[in-house]
């Protein structure tokens, strides 16, 4: 995101566009929902760089002075650690792992994400409501 665009109200919208895009369910094919949740993960990490200067932290300084926002990224950061297998945040092994018995300890954790994924989108619509809603207002 251009930092001369960027308020906390654009990056909601924009986290709010990710979130919305990324239709999964606990229930779905495994591979597929973790292939959701990674791209979910690149909309929402995006949001945070300064397209013409990926060094200037002014967006990503917005994020994390806003609870909400903060805590938005926070969720797909932590979702990006557990589903990306070659994640530098991975078990020593995991990255090496055949795909299948990675993708089974995955399944564990999807119920907990798809309910997590709900809570952030909540809370961003209750700080920043959509159009034609009242507006709470960021934190």
């Amino acid at each position: 995101m251009d930092k001369s665009q960027a308020s906390e109200v654009t990056i909601a919208a924009a986290m709010r566009q990710a979130l919305d895009q990324a239709k999964w369910s606990p229930d779905d094919h495994p591979e597929a929902a973790i292939a959701a949740l990674l791209i979910l993960c690149s909309a929402v990490g995006s949001v945070t760089k300064d397209d013409a200067d990926p060094d200037d932290l002014t967006v990503a300084r917005l994020v994390f002075e806003c609870k909400t926002l903060a805590d938005v990224y926070l969720f797909t950061g932590e979702v990006q650690k557990r589903v990306d297998q070659q994640h530098p945040a991975q078990p020593p092994g995991d990255a090496e792992m055949p795909r299948n018995e990675f993708v089974n300890g995955v399944v564990d954790v999807l119920r907990y994400f798809h309910r997590r994924q709900r809570e952030v989108s909540r809370a961003l619509d209750k700080a920043f409501p959509r159009e034609g809603e009242d507006a709470v207002g960021g934190d």
